[in-house]
């Protein structure tokens, strides 16, 4: 009798027990999600890297493309940018100290960059404005990439030759160019061969001067003591870090500037031809995006820029005088079949009371004379480029 009273005394206590734990389980079960709620979500970590100085318009391109996608900064996405200022040795330092803030994928402004990356982490590279990412062991193709990296091409080392001849064409008498880079490029022996053969067909002499650090652009100065009629900038993270110099020693001389990129014009250049940057940094968030949802970059195709720029800047023709007696007059663009260049209209717009800002002119059709893009692709096979 004991023995059943004990047993069933057990059987209570246990029963008790189970009572007990199902109650705390279904407690803890609602307030988990209560605490989850109160705690914020992680926000994903994008690094941002650049060999050059800082952009704004870029930056600022990248942000509302990833805005647009729904990621908006500091509450659903945190981009965290770097930029080393020409100083290229950095980059393995700072993608650790990307890495030591969660950054889950990054993106690369340039070739020289995106290739340093991959060398230091496994982690997706986005890579913006690469001339040759076959070339520069970046991807494999453009439809695989092949590897932890992905992105837009620039297009370069195919628009150089372009460029030169439409700096001839808008320069009277362009005989001899001087040619702004950095020969430790990945590309440069195939921008040298394509430059002088571009020159020889034109009639140009092309000299190149070596810029290998920001403090050679006294090279500048030696270019236009031989003789040099213009000086011809190739893209690369030394040239754009010191552009400001080079083109204020450009002016002293009084040499025209051919430059890729539109930004350069505005800070002094005579002439741009080349990729919307800013259209590719917004179209690089459409990487990021995919990156952040899961998607490989080996399964993203590299793509090729859709808008093309050509601009020129009143305020540096008028202080390159011959050139703006020649050429900054008010007949319009001329675009024949054949891709050649006619004369182009200059203006100015007004910022503000007083102030005037060199702005490059939309290029019109000389037929038509509304603004609209210039034909100038169509020998290469390409869709007409729309202007920025």
């Amino acid at each position: 009798m004991r023995a059943l009273l004990e047993l069933a005394r057990a059987d209570e206590i246990v029963g008790l027990n189970r009572r007990k734990l199902v109650q705390i389980g279904a407690v803890a079960s609602f307030i988990s999600p209560m605490r989850a709620l109160g705690q914020p979500r992680p926000v994903p970590v994008v690094g941002f890297l650049s060999a050059a100085s800082r952009e704004a318009p870029l930056s600022d391109a990248l942000l509302r493309g990833l805005e647009e996608r729904g990621y908006i900064q500091d509450q659903t996405v945190r981009v965290e940018f770097r930029y080393l200022e020409g100083r290229l040795a950095g980059v393995p330092e700072l993608v650790s100290d990307l890495l030591r803030h969660d950054a889950s994928v990054f993106v690369a402004a340039g070739g020289n960059v995106a290739r340093l990356i991959q060398q230091s982490t496994t982690k997706p590279v986005v890579f913006i404005a690469v001339s040759d990412p076959i070339g520069a062991g970046l991807v494999v193709s453009f439809s695989r990439p092949g590897g932890t990296a992905t992105g837009l091409s620039a297009l370069d080392t195919d628009l150089y030759p372009k460029r030169l001849q439409i700096f001839a064409e808008a320069i009277p008498n362009l005989r001899r160019v001087a040619v702004v880079w950095n020969p430790t490029t990945f590309n440069a022996r195939a921008l040298s061969t394509l430059l002088t053969s571009a020159g020889s067909s034109l009639g140009i002499k092309v000299d190149f001067v070596a810029l290998h650090s920001v403090g050679d652009v006294s090279a500048v100065d030696s270019a236009a003591r031989q003789g040099a009629q213009g000086l011809f900038l190739v893209r690369d993270f030394v040239i754009e870090s010191a552009i400001g110099e080079i083109l204020a020693r450009s002016l002293t001389a009084h040499l025209p500037t051919m430059v890729p990129d539109r930004d350069m014009v505005y800070s002094g250049a005579l002439i741009s031809y080349g990729p919307s940057l800013p259209d590719l940094y917004r179209r690089a968030a459409d990487y990021v995006a995919k990156i952040l949802k899961g998607t490989k970059p080996v399964d993203l195709p590299v793509e090729q820029p859709t808008k093309f720029e050509l601009v020129i800047n009143l305020k540096t023709a008028k202080a390159l005088a011959s050139l703006c007696r020649n050429r900054c007059s008010s007949a319009p663009m001329r675009s024949s079949n054949d891709g050649s260049l006619g004369r182009a209209p200059c203006a100015t717009r007004m910022t503000g009371p007083g102030q005037v800002r060199p702005t490059p002119e939309l290029w019109t059709d000389g037929e038509t004379r509304r603004k609209r893009p210039l034909n100038l692709m169509r020998s290469r096979g390409c869709s007409r480029p729309s202007l920025y």
